[in-house]
């Protein structure tokens, strides 16, 4: 079903990557907004408010209902009143299904409210995080608390991978809950049925946590975190997302290594895609694992993985340079640099600046968010999206695939925010 189209449009959008059609650059007062773009819907933290568009199948909108809508509407909380006071929002990625048929379990959505996790949508996993819910969905928010049922608290960071999300606290402590099949949330252990139910706190051995850790990132079954300037990963491995040097699956956190064998350290940034993990230190841009479309960044002609944080280059060979903001969508890399996006495309396995369709560079305020192959960034003060559409996911009021950024609309037609 959706899944194919989605395989059959993916192509068009990375010819849309390096040259928008669009008629004219957008140009508008500035505005505020955070995007979580998931691998179906998209979410949108406006002021302190969430709003969402997109599939609904598993209530991941957060509206109350579980019917599809190509606008945005607001999330609400369990008393159907706005859910407010949000800081940090972030939804499922990946696309990942069971027992041979065309149904994805990916739908779910965090947000962090009062420095504690609530999250909506799937639960199918307990990827939502509550030890007392015991329904398969949620169309409202719920509270993400520790596997011992006590608050989880002073939370600064929240990321949704596929069927798991992990939380980031003030104490530089990482706690991960959902699903656990590929040791994704690294407490030592594969999973058991039915699925553990709240937090747990990362470990690096059996009697060690991890600690002192500033960043994460979350995507398909594998998770990675930033530790006083090295990288660690776990959970699955099988392009060496993990950065290990080898394709062996993880249940502890696992310090990333560079080319010689030695740490990848001075770590400023790191950002997992599907299958694979770029980074930003002092000397530059490092990538590791897929490189099947070349989103790596080493002009590997034949696209081997990495199994090894691997210095990351334009198509001259000239080093990406530290000062760049990466985002890596499931398939592809991209990053800024100074405001300009570039990207890899599928359709040319290479590096390329993103134009508009008069051939001027596309220039990104902040950072790029993308699932699946929908994109949404603010352009020149405007919020706008792009790419597949098939569920509403871009939100412009359509089912439309858009080779163009387009402006975001409300449920009930106007435009947003």
């Amino acid at each position: 079903m959706h899944k194919n189209l989605t395989a059959m449009l993916a192509g068009l959008l990375l010819v849309s990557l390096i040259f928008f059609s669009t008629p004219s650059h957008p140009v508008g007062a500035a505005v505020s907004v955070q995007f979580a773009v998931g691998s179906y819907h998209t979410c949108a933290l406006k002021q302190t408010s969430v709003w969402c568009w997109g599939l609904n199948y598993y209530g991941q909108l957060g509206d109350g209902t579980k019917v599809d809508k190509k606008g945005a509407v607001k999330v609400l909380d369990a008393a159907r009143k706005p859910f407010t006071a949000v800081t940090k929002i972030s939804s499922s990625r990946g696309s990942t299904t069971f027992g041979g048929g065309d149904r994805d379990y990916v739908g779910s959505t965090c947000a962090i409210k009062a420095t504690e996790v609530w999250c909506w949508g799937n639960n199918d996993f307990k990827q939502l995080g509550s030890t007392t819910l015991s329904a398969r969905t949620s169309t409202s928010p719920v509270l993400v608390t520790k596997s011992n049922r006590t608050r989880l608290n002073s939370v600064i960071d929240v990321q949704v991978g596929g069927l798991h999300a992990c939380a980031l606290t003030s104490g530089k402590t990482v706690w991960c809950w959902g699903a656990n099949d590929y040791g994704q949330l690294g407490i030592g252990t594969t999973p058991s049925y039915p699925p553990k139910t709240g937090a747990f706190q990362v470990k690096k051995t059996t009697s060690t946590f991890l600690t002192n850790v500033t960043a994460v990132t979350a995507s398909q079954n594998f998770t990675c975190a930033l530790s006083a300037g090295t990288v660690w990963c776990w959970g699955v491995n099988f392009s060496g997302q993990l950065g290990i040097g080898n394709k062996t699956n993880k249940m502890y956190a696992t310090q990333v290594k560079t080319l010689d064998g030695s740490p990848l350290t001075g770590v400023s940034s790191i950002s997992a895609g599907f299958s694979h993990v770029c980074a930003t230190n002092t000397t530059g841009a490092w990538c590791w694992g897929s490189n099947s479309f070349g989103q790596a960044l080493n002009n590997d002609i034949n696209h081997a993985d990495l199994t090894k944080a691997t210095p990351a280059v334009y198509t001259d060979g000239s080093r990406i340079p530290a000062n760049v903001i990466i985002s890596t969508p499931d398939f592809k890399t991209c990053f800024t640099n100074s405001g300009m996006l570039w990207c890899t495309s599928m359709g040319t396995l290479s590096l390329s600046q993103v134009m508009y369709a008069d051939n001027s560079p596309m220039a990104i305020d902040g950072v790029l968010s993308s699932g699946g192959n929908t994109f949404c960034a603010t352009l020149r003060s405007i919020p706008m999206c792009w790419g597949v559409n098939e569920f509403g996911q871009v939100g412009d009021r359509s089912t439309t695939y858009r080779m163009y950024p387009v402006r975001v609309k409300y449920n009930s037609g106007a435009v947003f925010p």
